[in-house]
């Protein structure tokens, strides 16, 4: 079903590829999800947190070589309505929010 702009409407099947720390095996942990084709990075990774003990915050979202923003919406890379995720661990924002002034970026994380 096409929406706006002729964007999948249908819902878009998810693969997230667990991350694998320097050293270890890769362990078939991964993670199948079905999300709607609006959803942003931010929205899925919030939900892989929901599996995963690893906050969204700190969670990089690659897609065929490319690192995501998380206001970037799914269905841009999407293929045949499939998409596979690499998530990185990545501490680098969890500094800024853990100081930031406004207390409710530092909740957020």
């Amino acid at each position: 079903e096409l929406g706006l702009a002729g964007m999948q409407r249908a819902p878009i099947s998810v693969t997230v590829e667990a991350p694998v720390a320097e050293g270890e095996e890769d362990v078939d942990d991964d993670l199948e999800l079905v999300v709607n084709p609006f959803s942003t990075v931010y929205a899925v990774k919030n939900l892989i947190a929901e599996q995963w003990p690893l906050p969204a915050l700190c969670q990089k979202f690659v897609v065929g070589g490319v690192t995501l923003e998380d206001d970037v919406q799914l269905a841009g890379y999407t293929t045949r309505g499939r998409v596979t995720v690499k998530i990185e661990e990545s501490y680098d924002a969890l500094a800024g929010a853990l100081l930031h002034e406004n207390p409710s970026v530092r909740l957020r994380g």
